[in-house]
Protein backbone atom coordinates (compact mmCIF):
# COMPACT_ATOMS: atom_id res chain seq x y z
CA UNK A 1 0.00 0.00 0.00
CA UNK A 2 1.85 3.19 -1.09
CA UNK A 3 0.82 6.41 1.00
CA UNK A 4 -1.66 8.84 -0.32
CA UNK A 5 -0.98 12.27 -0.92
CA UNK A 6 2.66 14.65 -0.28
CA UNK A 7 2.10 14.40 3.88
CA UNK A 8 4.90 12.68 5.38
CA UNK A 9 5.34 12.55 9.05
CA UNK A 10 8.03 12.33 11.21
CA UNK A 11 8.85 8.10 11.87
CA UNK A 12 11.52 8.77 14.71
CA UNK A 13 13.54 6.09 16.53
CA UNK A 14 12.37 2.76 15.56
CA UNK A 15 14.46 -0.42 15.42
CA UNK A 16 13.38 -2.10 12.11
CA UNK A 17 11.32 -0.62 9.29
CA UNK A 18 10.09 -3.24 6.78
CA UNK A 19 9.80 -1.17 3.03
CA UNK A 20 8.34 -2.60 -0.20
CA UNK A 21 10.32 -2.68 -3.48
CA UNK A 22 9.60 -3.50 -6.73
CA UNK A 23 13.31 -4.37 -6.52
CA UNK A 24 16.66 -4.19 -4.94
CA UNK A 25 20.10 -5.23 -6.16
CA UNK A 26 23.41 -6.27 -4.26
CA UNK A 27 25.02 -3.06 -3.62
CA UNK A 28 21.99 -2.38 -1.54
CA UNK A 29 19.63 -0.05 -3.36
CA UNK A 30 16.23 -0.29 -3.51
CA UNK A 31 14.09 0.86 -6.27
CA UNK A 32 10.63 2.17 -5.41
CA UNK A 33 7.38 3.15 -7.50
CA UNK A 34 9.45 6.54 -8.13
CA UNK A 35 7.36 9.08 -5.79
CA UNK A 36 10.27 9.19 -3.28
CA UNK A 37 8.21 8.85 -0.32
CA UNK A 38 10.04 6.18 1.23
CA UNK A 39 13.28 7.96 0.88
CA UNK A 40 11.63 10.89 2.19
CA UNK A 41 10.59 9.10 5.16
CA UNK A 42 13.66 7.80 5.83
CA UNK A 43 15.76 10.27 6.06
CA UNK A 44 13.99 11.00 9.73
CA UNK A 45 14.96 7.54 10.54
CA UNK A 46 17.59 7.20 13.76
CA UNK A 47 21.19 6.20 12.57
CA UNK A 48 20.91 2.69 14.64
CA UNK A 49 17.54 1.82 12.56
CA UNK A 50 17.74 -1.28 10.24
CA UNK A 51 15.71 -0.78 7.23
CA UNK A 52 15.03 -4.06 5.23
CA UNK A 53 13.14 -3.68 1.78
CA UNK A 54 11.16 -6.94 0.68
CA UNK A 55 11.44 -8.13 -2.94
CA UNK A 56 10.33 -11.39 -4.96
CA UNK A 57 13.34 -13.16 -5.68
CA UNK A 58 13.69 -12.81 -9.01
CA UNK A 59 13.35 -8.87 -8.03
CA UNK A 60 16.58 -9.39 -6.40
CA UNK A 61 19.37 -8.24 -9.18
CA UNK A 62 23.38 -7.93 -9.32
CA UNK A 63 25.20 -5.12 -7.85
CA UNK A 64 25.43 -1.90 -9.49
CA UNK A 65 22.32 -2.76 -11.89
CA UNK A 66 19.95 0.26 -10.15
CA UNK A 67 21.03 3.34 -10.56
CA UNK A 68 21.60 5.21 -7.06
CA UNK A 69 20.74 8.59 -7.20
CA UNK A 70 21.97 11.64 -4.36
CA UNK A 71 18.78 11.22 -2.91
CA UNK A 72 18.09 7.22 -2.41
CA UNK A 73 18.71 5.89 0.46
CA UNK A 74 20.61 2.22 0.79
CA UNK A 75 18.79 -0.65 2.41
CA UNK A 76 20.48 -2.69 5.35
CA UNK A 77 18.90 -6.12 4.47
CA UNK A 78 16.69 -7.48 1.53
CA UNK A 79 14.25 -10.13 2.27
CA UNK A 80 12.66 -12.39 -0.23
CA UNK A 81 10.67 -15.52 0.68
CA UNK A 82 13.92 -17.82 0.23
CA UNK A 83 16.12 -16.08 1.95
CA UNK A 84 17.72 -12.56 3.72
CA UNK A 85 20.72 -10.95 2.39
CA UNK A 86 22.13 -8.31 5.15
CA UNK A 87 24.21 -5.32 3.56
CA UNK A 88 27.45 -6.78 4.60
CA UNK A 89 26.94 -9.97 2.19
CA UNK A 90 25.86 -7.54 -1.10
Amino acid sequence: MEPRGDETRTIGSIQVLIVPAMACDGSMVRLGRGGGFYDRALQDLAAESAVVAVVGDDALLPAGRIPREAHDIQVHAIATATRVIPASAG
